[in-house]
C-alpha cells in the first residue's frame, strides 16, 4: 500500500515567508525607528542640559535611517548632533587657562535624551511593528487564498 501526499503552491509559501524580512525592514522597522528616533531627537532638541548661545548645536541635531544588508540586514536610525562641538558638550574636554589645563565635564544631552524616553521609544516601536505585521500577512493570506481557489478549480 502506498500513500501518496503532495502540497501544490509549498514554494510560493516558502518564498512569501523569505520575502517578509526584507518587506519588514524596508517599511515596518524603519517606520518604526524612525517614529521612536524622533522622540529621542525631541527630548536632545529641548533638554537644559547644556547653554547653546548660537542655537547651532540644538538646530544641528538630526536623524537619518540606514538599513545595511552587509551584516545580517541590520536596521537602524540614527539621531546626531552635526555641530563641531557636539562631541565636547556631550563627552567634556580640556581647556588651556594660564594655570594649565582645566577639565570641562560633559553635559550629556544625547545619552539623557534616550534614557529618560527609553520606555517610551520601545513602547513605540511595538506599538509600529505589530500593526504593520498584521498588514503583511493579512495581504499575503488573501494571495495564497486566491493561489489555493485557482488550483481547485483547475482541479476539481
Amino acid at each position: 500500500m502506498k500513500i501518496q501526499h503532495s502540497l501544490e503552491g509549498f514554494d510560493r509559501a516558502v518564498r512569501i515567508f523569505q520575502r517578509m524580512p526584507e518587506r519588514l525592514e524596508k517599511t515596518i522597522l524603519k517606520k518604526a525607528l524612525n517614529k521612536s528616533a524622533e522622540l529621542d531627537k525631541d527630548s536632545a532638541v529641548k533638554t537644559n542640559a547644556f547653554e547653546d548661545r548660537t542655537g547651532n548645536l540644538r538646530a544641528s541635531i538630526q536623524t537619518t535611517d540606514k538599513v545595511r544588508r552587509r551584516v545580517k540586514s541590520v536596521v537602524r536610525s540614527l539621531i546626531r548632533a552635526t555641530a563641531p562641538h557636539a562631541q565636547l558638550v556631550e563627552l567634556g574636554h580640556w581647556v588651556k587657562t594660564k594655570n594649565g589645563k582645566k577639565w570641562v565635564p560633559g553635559r550629556r544631552f544625547m545619552l539623557n535624551a534616550y534614557l529618560e524616553n527609553k520606555e517610551e521609544i520601545l513602547a513605540t516601536i511595538k506599538k509600529e511593528i505589530a500593526p504593520g505585521i498584521e498588514r503583511f500577512l493579512k495581504r499575503e493570506k488573501k494571495e495564497i487564498v486566491k493561489k489555493l481557489d485557482t488550483i481547485k478549480k483547475n482541479n476539481p
